[in-house]
């Protein structure tokens, strides 16, 4: 069906200047906003809104673990936390926004993850994890409402006990396979012990699917290194990395499958190092990320007395044990500066935290992660920080599955993003009165519409072919919301008086 609309001449300048602001809008990619700004180190931030991303300052000081949070619908910046202190979008800590459990002095490799409550535009958990030097307290999650304090939230829930000690420094969360609902690890330090809790537009499940598998995280001697480095989930939930920070004389990292439609973790894969390591120094697996499309895993390395640092590469596309551990390709060595944490961009590129410490100053990055090898394209240095900040070792803790363009759960695709927008046809658009949500079958769909704001401004129910009266809203681009059980569309409307 085509319609067309009769429009006078400064309509039709309206029309040309909302037209090219949807353009803009669509120019940047509609998924991973939560993720579009990062607070982190020492007063850095990042901006990606703009689809570049821009060096700032925060109010954040940490040595390691952090997360942030931004509208998915709009990508501005909700708030963020070191793990003890909230703060909000005007970096102004919320009111009660602090004393939060984590660990000394920033020294938690995970401090913090921020979940969305399925269901809910305002609600957020907190997910803070101890560090590991004892006494450790465990993991604890907290909530977080941002239609308090005037829509700049505030903590309403604070340091419900998750995970019992002693627990590691290791916390992700990633998609449930039906798109809609997540998943939150954590694991229990002296123990091979995995626990996935569901967080559902029910709430958060505190009692845990546990997955007792690999490698025991324990204390080697006096040290309690084990317990330290990063956790992650690939992109589409199935698949998870866990790096040993070590004394020992050959670290590991290990790989996973992880069905995250019942939260069980299985089939480990024990990947060695193979570095030889003096008496008494360290040397350590710290960072890692899956590529955007799930089929490499990089690992940072670094250690005491090493004349290089290593960015590893894993090709995953086998499956095969043996294939994987033999594909690993060291993708960039640095000396003396370590190497720390790796995290996944809005942009679909990782980027590389280098140790301030040894004099580093900007942050590293790999344009292309989903090729094999030196096609990958790491570059050392992409991003300056001036103003005072300065990077540490750690990024904040995202939830990677912002990128990923399908879920599957047993035999059926959920398809989340680009791939689904053909199924659903709204018309007029744009439009200046009501206007028609036709789907290609009788699924039944909840409408949310969104302002340029964020500001939810209709809610409906869907039932086949329907018409919709947007008589009451303002000419301007609105982001529509069509969720169902198999998965979520993002449409953009146009309103022209």
């Amino acid at each position: 069906m085509y319609v067309c609309l009769r429009l006078k001449t400064n309509n039709m300048k309206k029309l040309i200047t909302l037209l090219a602001l949807v353009f803009c809008l669509n120019g940047r990619a509609q998924v991973g906003k939560e993720a579009w700004h990062w607070q982190f180190g020492q007063n850095c931030a990042l901006d990606f809104s703009s689809g570049i991303p821009v060096a700032g300052v925060s109010k954040i000081n940490v040595l390691e673990g952090c997360a942030s949070i931004s509208d998915r619908n709009t990508g501005q910046l909700l708030f963020y936390t070191d793990g003890d202190s909230v703060w909000d979008k005007n970096n102004n800590r919320m009111p009660n926004g602090i004393g939060l459990i984590n660990g000394i002095q920033g020294t938690t490799t995970q401090a913090a993850t921020i979940v969305p409550k399925p269901d809910s535009s305002n609600i957020y958990y907190l997910i803070t994890a101890d560090a590991i030097y004892q006494p450790n307290r465990g993991v604890f999650y907290s909530v977080v409402d941002m239609n308090l304090n005037g829509g700049l939230g505030d903590v309403t829930i604070k340091n419900v006990l998750l995970t019992p000690p002693p627990t590691t420094e290791k916390v992700v969360a990633t998609r449930h396979c039906n798109g809609v609902d997540y998943w939150v690890l954590t694991h229990t330090y002296n123990s091979n012990k995995f626990n996935a809790y569901l967080i559902s537009a029910s709430g958060i499940d505190t009692t845990a699917i546990v997955s007792n598998i690999g490698t025991v995280e324990q204390s080697v001697g006096s040290s309690d290194y084990e317990g330290q480095g990063y956790l992650k989930a690939s992109p589409n939930g199935k698949k998870l990395a866990v790096c040993f920070y070590s004394y020992t004389p050959n670290p590991i990292v290990e790989l996973y499958d992880f069905d995250n439609a019942t939260g069980q973790v299985s089939n480990p894969i024990t990947i060695p190092m193979n570095i030889s390591v003096g008496s008494g120094a360290y040397y350590y697996a710290y960072g890692c990320s899956f590529s955007p499309d799930n089929t490499k895993l990089y690992v940072t390395t670094s250690g005491e007395f090493l004349n290089t640092n290593n960015i590893l590469q894993y090709d995953l596309s086998s499956g095969v044990a043996s294939t994987i551990i033999s594909s690993v390709v060291t993708i960039a060595s640095t000396t003396p500066v370590e190497l720390y944490a790796l995290q996944i961009g809005p942009d679909g590129k990782i980027y590389v935290n280098y140790d301030a410490y040894a004099g580093a100053d900007s942050l590293g990055v790999i344009n292309s992660p989903n090729n094999l090898g030196a096609a990958c394209n790491f570059q050392s240095k992409c991003l300056t920080f001036n103003g005072g900040a300065v990077i540490r070792e750690g990024f904040p803790n995202f939830i990677d599955a912002g990128i990923a363009t399908t879920y599957t759960c047993g035999t059926s695709s959920i398809k989340q993003f680009a791939n689904t927008n053909e199924q659903i046809t709204i018309y007029p658009n744009p439009t200046n009165g009501s206007f028609v949500i036709e789907p290609s079958n009788a699924t039944k769909l909840t409408m949310q519409v969104y302002d340029i704001n964020g500001k939810q401004v209709l809610s409906q129910t869907i039932n086949g072919k329907t018409t919709i009266d947007a008589s009451s809203l303002n000419e301007g681009v609105y982001n529509i919301s069509l969720q169902s059980n198999e998965g979520v569309v993002n449409k953009r409307l146009v309103i022209v008086r």
